[in-house]
């Protein structure tokens, strides 16, 4: 009974620490992070906590957290010195991640992860509970040119259960030009991953992987996260086909169900900011009497295996081209139907590009940009912006970008022609101009253009502005694009036309600089490293009725 007691307490805390909140007597720390991620709880129903410094450990339960780790890999050796420590002093030691441990810094971003399950299973964790944040790279898988999509990283499910070998291609236009490259297999994680549920709507959600973990000899946890409409958003479409569905109500069979969230029943706790600081701390509890207290940690050491690891994964990562201060939409959903942030990054970079840095331009005439919203494709998240990312998020620029001169009534018809169809991939992201859809009124669909039909007929769209002056459909505008739209691909058959009807009216960059390439450019030299509060939301471009 007192064993089963003390595992109890040991799992309130986990109840704590998964929140992310604050005892009523913080944690010492040394050389560390302390437990405190601004979180909010109500009361467990047990008797706070007392400080206790590193003493007396031997005999006793340790319950080592980490959470919002988010890809700070030098932290793993720290904690794993913290860890080796503890248990040369006595003390049983549960090393426990309380969520948000992959996306985030460029040691994970960049091989989705893999870095960190690795670093993870070196330090010795004993059970990871998913976070929001470990729902936002879906498959893992990359796209590169011409939509060759390649399975270079490992999925979730991959680098928790492990994987054999692959080979696949990479980087080639054609089966025929294929070239191969080997995806090594992966060992299963070492530490147990348990279920999180994610809320989709009202008392139902998804879950992954086990529905508890086992600490000590049989008690089971179980982890429900639940996620407001905020941050469900994040989630890229499909992200959970083939994760299962459980009624919420129903959790998963488990001595304790672990609540991350404000709308359940049970101890409530309110779920940590996920770009918020990482936190480090432990709980000491006495297997005899049932005691616990927070426990002061000596951060100082570091196990130098972990750290070699650590470094050789920060070595070997993508260079990062700067930082997002909030998620930058790449739904698919949101960036064929309207306006996205990532559309309006990534407009404004070619809009820029075009004025300032495109050989041979002359200027002269108002500049717009159009994105597709079929290449705004993935999210690029709060934290470190990595080469790996903006491949993931703009995957399908191999052809450089050109400008082409178009009358006001050719740029008309070609955004007309882009809100064709929902979920349209030719859908119009947009720099220098201000337009309107109305989407009550059906399509008039001429001449079939490959799976698309030609504008019979100009009637849905609406364009506001261009440059801040009312628009002219006898003005001429340097339109600038990726050369996939000026090739005539999705929707775009008016820009091909004109192309090739009057080449002296088009100017090529060549295939040297894509359009992720100019977004890095932008974000460093015009945003100086920082996507900041300019783009936390879409800025108004488009209005769809």
């Amino acid at each position: 009974m007192k064993k089963l007691l003390a595992l109890l307490l040991c799992l309130t805390m986990i109840l704590g620490l998964l929140a992310g909140c604050q005892p009523d007597t913080p944690p010492e720390t040394t050389g560390g992070t302390s437990a405190s991620t601004g979180g909010t709880s109500t009361s467990t129903g047990t008797a706070a906590p007392t400080q206790e410094p590193q003493t007396g450990v031997e005999g006793k339960i340790v319950l080592l957290y980490t959470s919002n780790i988010r890809g700070d890999l030098a932290l793993y050796a720290q904690v794993a010195a913290a860890k080796a420590k503890l248990e040369g002093e006595g003390a049983t030691v549960y090393l426990v991640d309380a969520g948000n441990y992959l996306q985030g810094g460029a040691g994970a971003n960049s091989d989705r992860g893999l870095a960190v399950y690795n670093l993870m299973d070196a330090a010795g964790y004993d059970v990871a509970a998913m976070g929001p944040l470990e729902f936002v790279y879906g498959p893992a898988t990359t796209g590169l040119p011409y939509h060759s999509n390649v399975t270079k990283y490992f999925t979730q499910a991959e680098l928790y259960l492990g994987a054999e070998e692959l080979e696949y291609r990479k980087n080639a236009p054609s089966a025929e030009e294929a070239v191969l490259d080997t995806r090594p297999a992966k060992d299963p994680a070492s530490f147990q991953v348990i279920c999180s549920n994610l809320l989709q709507v009202a008392d139902y959600g998804y879950y992954a992987y086990e529905p508890n973990a086992v600490l000590g000899d049989s008690f089971k946890l179980g982890f429900v996260c639940v996620v407001g409409p905020e941050l469900w958003d994040t989630v890229q479409d499909g992200f959970l086909d083939g994760y299962i569905l459980t009624d919420v109500v129903e959790a998963p069979d488990c001595d304790l169900l672990v609540s991350l969230g404000s709308e359940m029943t049970g101890d409530l706790h309110i779920l940590p900011d996920p770009n918020g600081e990482p936190a480090i701390g432990a709980y000491l509890i006495d297997p005899e009497t049932g005691a616990f207290s927070t426990l002061g940690l000596d951060l100082s050491g570091e196990d130098e295996a972990v750290a070699a690891l650590a470094q050789a994964a920060m070595e070997a990562a993508s260079p990062v081209v700067g930082t997002a201060l909030f998620d930058l939409n790449g739904k698919d959903s949101a960036s064929r139907n309207g306006e996205t942030n990532l559309g309006d990054l990534t407009a404004d970079a070619l809009k820029w590009y075009a004025e300032n840095e495109f050989e041979g331009f002359a200027g002269g005439v108002p500049v717009v940009a159009i994105q597709n919203g079929g290449n705004c494709d993935q999210f690029l998240y709060a934290g470190d912006i990595t080469e790996t990312d903006l491949l993931w998020a703009l995957p399908f620029s191999p052809m450089g970008v050109g400008i082409l001169y178009v009358t006001g009534a050719e740029l008309l018809e070609t955004l007309e022609a882009a809100t064709q169809t929902a979920d349209c991939p030719g859908w119009a992201q947009v720099a220098g101009l201000t337009y309107q859809v109305d989407a009550s009124q059906p399509y008039d669909a001429g001449e079939e253009y490959g799976d698309f039909f030609k504008a019979a007929s100009i009637h849905r769209v609406t364009i506001t502005s261009v440059g801040g002056e009312p628009f002219d459909e006898n003005t001429t505008y340097a339109l600038v694009a990726d050369n996939f739209l000026m090739n005539g691909n999705d929707t775009y058959y008016t820009l091909s036309a004109i192309k090739n009807a009057h080449p002296e009216l088009y100017l090529n960059n060549g295939n040297g600089i894509k359009t992720r390439d100019i977004v890095a450019m932008y974000i460093q030299e015009v945003l100086g490293g920082t996507v900041g509060e300019p783009y936390s939301a879409p800025q108004g471009r488009i209005t769809v009725q």
